[in-house]
């Protein structure tokens, strides 16, 4: 038995967010809009997108105070804003951060007395303390990716840091999808190396720990399967040469596959460790990502041997090798140690990715000292 559920509208291709005003109109007239802090301006989207909304006739409140790793101080700040503007929609646009903040608003923004978003979030809880879980409908909520990685455009949770804690933990719920994402290509033409590079690599780890993931089905597979072949295939293109419209098309269409994949199959050691390198490390999800990639690919593989196969024959080569070989040639760092990680932080960081709700789904068993020498291979 397994379920595949994708409620989300998808509106995908070169200049569809023109659409962005006809489709917000659809669901209300009062926008609370979510951005990051500079890089929509920069790129000169940001007065597009106002532009589209004025052209519509539809009020919009801008939240553009975003950071990388978003945080429950953050999300309850904006909340309370979306609520205090009477806001009838919710709309995200950006990377994964951004989109997670404006998605969490969407779901909270209903709710009469709110007081944290911590308390939904998939945290350890003591005995007796219970996680909040939404029981309807929140604001309806769009979603419009500006990079090619996170996949958050389709994906029912919001990634949190919880600096008290000192984690970045899940708030999930299928209350949380988007009623519309739009994928334009083009949003993307304006990243950088680095980030085309390190987004793309957690596109290809969602692709790669979906289809070794639990709970992967036939959907799932055949959606990874075709995402990992694309990124192998462009994203050193794309690094490159970042004005590459049908590399960046390519790379937004494997990134779309792997939120999907992941909405459905779930993830694994790999973002069990990601998570924790970047609320303790503070690094880019990315990048934490892909340089335990390798080496928790290479654990899982060796009770897949059928998977191992298909993955070999899709990337037409060792699985872990392709992988270290594309790392290489995109210019992300191999070693732990390269991005600051110390010996002595990785009992910390073994210990708390046993908490993670990903790694309970990785597809071999782990424990503490598999993880611990799991990271030591990749200091």
């Amino acid at each position: 038995m397994y379920e595949f559920n994708l409620p989300t509208r998808i509106i995908f291709g070169t200049g569809t967010l023109n659409q962005l005003g006809k489709e917000a109109k659809k669901f209300g007239s009062n926008i609370f809009l979510v951005t990051g802090r500079k890089a929509l301006r920069e790129s000169g989207t940001l007065e597009k997108v106002e532009k589209i909304f004025t052209d519509e006739g539809l009020g919009y409140f801008l939240y553009d105070r975003v950071n990388p790793e978003p945080d429950v101080e953050t999300v309850d700040e904006t909340v309370r804003l979306c609520q205090k503007n009477d806001a009838d929609l919710v709309v995200g646009i950006g990377g994964g951060s951004a989109i997670d903040v404006a998605k969490a608003v969407a779901g909270l923004s209903r709710i009469e007395n709110f007081t944290t978003v911590a308390d939904y979030l998939e945290e350890v809880r003591a005995e007796g303390e219970e996680m909040k879980t939404l029981t309807g409908e929140g604001l309806p909520f769009l979603a419009v990716p500006t990079t090619s990685g996170s996949g958050a455009e389709v994906t029912l949770n919001a990634v949190i840091v919880n600096k008290k804690l000192k984690t970045k933990r899940s708030f999930r719920s299928a209350y949380l999808f988007a009623k519309v994402a739009i994928i334009d290509p083009e949003l993307t033409v304006y990243l950088s190396p680095p980030i085309t590079a390190s987004s793309g690599m957690d596109a290809l780890t969602h692709l790669l720990e979906g289809y070794l993931s639990k709970k992967a089905n036939p959907f799932t597979d055949t959606l990874a399967i075709v995402g990992i072949k694309l990124v192998k295939q462009v994203i050193p293109e794309a690094v490159r040469n970042g004005h590459n419209l049908d590399a960046r098309t390519t790379m937004a269409q494997a990134s779309l596959f792997g939120g999907i994949v992941i909405a459905n199959a779930g993830l694994g050691l790999i973002h069990g460790l990601g998570s924790f390198l970047g609320s303790l490390h503070h690094l880019p999800h990315g990048l934490a990502c892909a340089v335990v990639l390798p080496a928790v690919l290479e654990y899982n593989l060796e009770s897949s041997p059928e998977r191992k196969g298909v993955l070999a024959y899709v990337l037409e080569g060792e699985p872990v090798e392709v992988v270290r070989n594309l790392m290489k040639e995109i210019n992300l760092p191999e070693r732990l140690s390269d991005l600051g990680i110390k010996e002595n932080d990785l009992k910390e960081l073994a210990e708390k990715s046993l908490t993670a709700s990903s790694t309970k789904n990785n597809p071999r068993e782990v424990n503490y000292e598999e993880v611990l020498n799991l990271l030591k291979k990749t200091l």
